[in-house]
């Protein structure tokens, strides 16, 4: 689940997240999973309700607000703080909010966490890291602007160099 190689949270299987949150629903990954999930920054559907199944965690989700939900997210980023996806996912939630110091917060631990699961496993999760250092550079340029800037011109070009035509890097550069 962590280790997964991609470019975007889309990527990821839904049905594996839910299945995680329903094994593990006390873990801090599945707080942050169960209040992504809800947020209107999912790019996943809302599961079918199928009548069989008694759902008290999704009944319950449906009664969050999204600050409960951020709440919840944070308790789950507390209780998981070196989860790969847990600050890959609360960066981008930070991002969207505009909480720019939460963002490269955020986004700084998922970063090293990734560099460090790559050396001491050999994993290969380069557009996972890719996704990172876009997430951190675009907040970093709202973060104190504009003393960061240099700073995210080298991830967004260090990017560029594996993918040239990527958008995000792109827009960042300018």
């Amino acid at each position: 689940l962590e280790w997964v190689d991609a470019d975007q949270l889309s990527e990821w299987d839904v049905g594996i997240f839910r299945e995680f949150i329903t094994f593990f629903p006390d873990a801090g990954l599945s707080k942050v999973l169960r209040g992504f999930l809800g947020s209107k920054m999912s790019p996943f559907p809302e599961p079918k309700e199928t009548g069989n199944e008694d759902t008290p965690d999704a009944e319950q989700d449906e009664v969050l607000s999204e600050a409960d939900r951020l709440i919840l997210m944070n308790e789950g980023l507390a209780d998981s703080p070196e989860s790969l996806l847990s600050n890959r996912i609360m960066a981008e939630t930070y991002l969207s909010l505009d909480e720019f110091e939460s963002a490269v917060e955020a986004a700084r631990k998922a970063q090293s966490l990734h560099l460090q699961a790559t050396q001491k496993f050999g994993l290969n999760v380069q557009s996972s890291i890719d996704a990172v250092n876009t997430t951190l550079a675009n907040a970093l340029i709202s973060y104190q602007s504009p003393r960061y800037h240099p700073e995210a011109k080298t991830l967004f070009e260090n990017i560029l160099q594996r993918k040239p035509t990527a958008t995000a890097p792109l827009l960042g550069i300018g």
